[in-house]
């Protein structure tokens, strides 16, 4: 016979080169379009955030933040009636829930006017003395903080944590609880406490209401005779 046959070791080899060129051209394929993920992705970081500006004409006492901590809801609640009220009393209301928040972030830009944060805690207490499940991390970083209550303590201490100067932060806080309980309104006094040693300056006295008696009439009460009448004066220039 004149016609050659394949050796039949050049079988294996042929197709060696064949899945290997297929597995270049698909690594080279995959590669391409990570590369452009990538690219799109550092370009979405690199754009500008559009920065929005407040109109203080609308809202002549800037922003303020309504932090809950809740376990039935009810301090939800509570904190969507201020922010309705808010913007009638001249201001323009963020809610957060306590599970989406750290202390940095309370404290960040967007939340400041004047280089002042300006913050309503409304904190139920669940349990023994406990805070609700949606508060658990902010408490427990909280009582981290509170530890340290100078830079160099906590440099000495090596604390996870990075020193946080809360001077700046205008609070006050109302409490839900129920006087059947031993620990009552305990996160309501934490929480005013707490932020009072870390730097924070009192807006309002700490308002408690008993679930026991009426506490939507105790929360009307406080917010109406004491919460808006001390932010209207604090933070709304005259004229």
């Amino acid at each position: 016979m004149s016609e050659e046959v394949m050796d039949s070791t050049a079988i294996p080899i042929l197709l060696v080169a064949a899945t290997g060129a297929t597995t270049v051209i698909l690594a080279s394929a995959l590669a391409y379009v990570m590369l452009n993920k990538n690219s799109k992705n550092q370009q979405e970081k690199e754009e500008p955030k559009e920065t929005k500006i407040l109109d203080r004409t609308q809202y002549p006492g800037g922003h303020l933040s309504v932090y809950y901590a809740t376990q039935t809801g009810t301090a939800e609640s509570f904190a969507k009636q201020i922010q309705e009220e808010g913007a009638d009393k001249g201001f323009l209301v963020d809610l957060i829930d306590l599970e989406d928040v750290d202390v940095p972030a309370m404290l960040s830009e967007e939340r400041r006017d004047d280089n002042i944060s300006k913050a309503i805690f409304l904190c139920s207490t669940y349990g023994e003395g406990e805070p609700p499940d949606n508060a658990a991390a902010f408490v427990a970083e909280i009582k981290s903080r509170l530890q340290y209550a100078t830079e160099e303590e906590k440099k000495e201490a090596d604390s996870s944590f990075s020193y946080i100067d809360m001077t700046d932060l205008h609070y006050c806080v109302f409490g839900l609880g129920n006087t059947q309980y031993e620990h009552y309104n305990a996160m309501g006094k934490f929480f005013d406490s707490s932020l009072e040693n870390l730097g924070g300056k009192r807006i309002v006295t700490l308002g408690m209401g008993n679930d026991d008696d009426d506490v939507e009439a105790d929360f009307e009460k406080w917010k109406d005779e004491k919460l808006w009448p001390a932010l209207i004066k604090c933070y709304i220039k005259e004229g």
